[in-house]
């Protein structure tokens, strides 16, 4: 097991099994360690922030699969301009705080940080995102809601790729209708995901910022069920965009005789503790459980039956460097004490007791080896991912990256154009957005995210001149010309006073838009006729 290869440190079993047992149960019983994660607070981000050299050609901004621009709401957080910060993400991302929680920002804008070498290390980006956004939902404010066009586009699945696409669509003025075919909006982040990791008033406030959008929910509508895709075209829905991801659990064709499915557990788990189902938790406290996978679902669930008592074996295919799951993921279960088994493949499970055949790693290729061992288990969950299934009768044609073959009304995004993560599937909407717009003639680009806020005129009237907004620049050494002048209408500034300026430079940097905001003082006119 070379563990120093995956970046992790590891305290002892027992050490770590103590402080879980303490995160469980308390004395009065209640149950603890599924509250999410502290928040750092406002000085610290702003610290962190303030680390950034705001590159000219940002790299961040070039890895991030959302377009986003990080630099500029990096910026806007070192100043603490909340607001600002919150516009720029949700231009480009309708789930921020998610994304923040669960982006793998070391693979993307993190990892193309300039600061990788320094002693602090990359940008937390990821950190500054969920806290300049949690600022920014305190302000409550809504966004603007667009006229409607009339040409009407239905989505079908609630998750990450459909609420995203669903608002971006708002936002070019297309009526939008969501059929989900749950009771809830919100997909796998609400029914899959522990609060630990993604708290329910984030995804709830992404759900509603959608809403006050104009993006319209219809829960409980299942495709195949209650609908199908010609009933929609029967609607009057001009474009269809399909993203119910895989809602199929992969059972391993190995006799699984008393095994949970990873969607099973958590969707119990989650059911309890984000949808207030009335159930009661799973008590693993003193049981032996199993997980079987490597990837991230893997480690929610091992997650989830360490706070809940158990003694937990994370057992896999692969070794540490082939494992898919977040070094931070495996990280932070070590800790908790699990215990992780590799290079053992599953060949049986019987009611708990699971038969492995071990393999080996021959450069990069596992093989399995004529040696077995066998594990026994109160529990034992299957987290090998998920699938489309069956659901794919409901496509009427061949998925084709996000088309359907022989439908030009028919898009797809997130899980069923082999997205992989959430910030994927963000993407994956944005230009599914820009597909369904050009095909029903909207041909321009999404609008960014505007609030009333935006739309507040700062016009004033000042010497019997009335100027855009009331910022601007006095006489000074930085309105000593037209150059520096000219540098401030661009930042935004509204008018300049100027006292000795050069007027035979005034010929070649003079245009109409910045005469029209400059202010001559009585000094200036004198010097000017008496260099005439």
């Amino acid at each position: 097991m070379d563990i120093e290869d995956s970046k992790v440190t590891i305290r002892s079993t027992c050490e770590a099994r103590c402080a879980r047992k303490d995160l469980v149960h308390n004395k009065f019983g209640k149950i603890l360690g599924f509250e999410p994660r502290p928040s750092p607070t406002e000085d610290d981000i702003v610290k962190e922030a303030s680390r950034c050299i705001f590159c000219y050609n940002p790299p961040c901004n070039t890895c991030c699969p959302a377009n986003v621009d990080v630099r500029e709401y990096v910026h806007a957080a070192s100043v603490k301009n909340w607001y600002y910060a919150g516009k720029v993400v949700l231009s480009q991302n309708p789930m921020p705080l998610s994304t923040g929680a669960l982006c793998a920002i070391e693979e993307t804008c993190a990892g193309g940080c300039n600061l990788n070498n320094s002693l602090e290390g990359p940008i937390k980006t990821s950190k500054i995102q969920q806290f300049a956004l949690r600022k920014f939902r305190e302000l409550k404010i809504k966004p603007i809601c667009p006229p409607s066009n009339g040409k009407k586009v239905a989505i079908v699945g609630a998750g990450p790729a459909g609420i995203s696409c669903g608002v971006f669509l708002r936002r070019l003025g297309f009526p939008v209708t969501i059929f989900e075919a749950d009771n809830f909006a919100g997909g796998l982040l609400m029914s899959e995901l522990i609060p630990t990791r993604l708290p329910t008033e984030d995804i709830e406030w992404e759900v509603q910022m959608a809403k006050d959008t104009g993006v319209e929910f219809q829960l409980g509508k299942s495709l195949g069920k209650d609908f199908t895709v010609e009933d929609l075209k029967k609607q009057g829905y001009q474009a269809v965009f399909l993203a119910f991801g895989r809602p199929e659990e992969i059972v391993p064709d190995f006799p699984c005789e008393g095994a949970l499915t990873s969607k099973d557990f958590l969707r119990q788990v989650c059911g309890v503790l984000k949808l207030k189902n009335g159930e009661k938790l799973p008590d693993f406290t003193g049981k032996k459980v199993c997980v079987l996978g490597a990837g991230d679902t893997a480690m929610d669930c091992a997650s989830a039956a360490s706070r809940l008592g158990g003694n937990v074996t994370v057992a896999f295919r692969k070794d540490f460097k082939g494992m898919r799951a977040h070094p931070a993921e495996l990280h932070e279960l070590l800790e908790q004490g699990v215990e992780f088994l590799s290079l053992v493949q599953p060949t049986a499970i019987d009611n708990g007791t699971i038969t492995f055949r071990l393999q080996e790693n021959n450069n990069g290729q596992y093989r399995g080896l004529d040696e077995f061992i066998t594990r026994k288990f109160d529990t034992v969950i299957l987290a090998f991912g998920a699938k489309i299934g069956k659901h794919s009768e409901l496509i009427p044609g061949k998925i084709n990256v996000q088309k359907v073959d022989g439908q030009d009304m028919l898009f797809v995004g997130g899980d069923l154009a082999q997205s992989l993560t959430v910030v994927e599937a963000v993407n994956d909407a944005r230009t599914a957005a820009r597909m369904i717009a050009d095909y029903l003639g909207e041909k321009r680009e999404i609008p960014c995210f505007e609030t009333e806020v935006d739309h507040v005129s700062l016009e004033t009237e000042f010497c019997g001149m009335k100027f855009k907004n009331p910022s601007g620049i006095s006489s000074a050494p930085v309105s000593g010309t037209y150059e520096c002048i000219r540098n401030c209408f661009k930042a935004g500034m509204g008018w300049a006073v100027t006292k000795t300026i050069l007027p035979q430079r005034m010929s070649s940097v003079r245009t109409t838009s910045e005469l029209s905001r400059l202010m001559r003082t009585q000094a200036h006119l004198a010097h000017s006729a008496t260099s005439a």
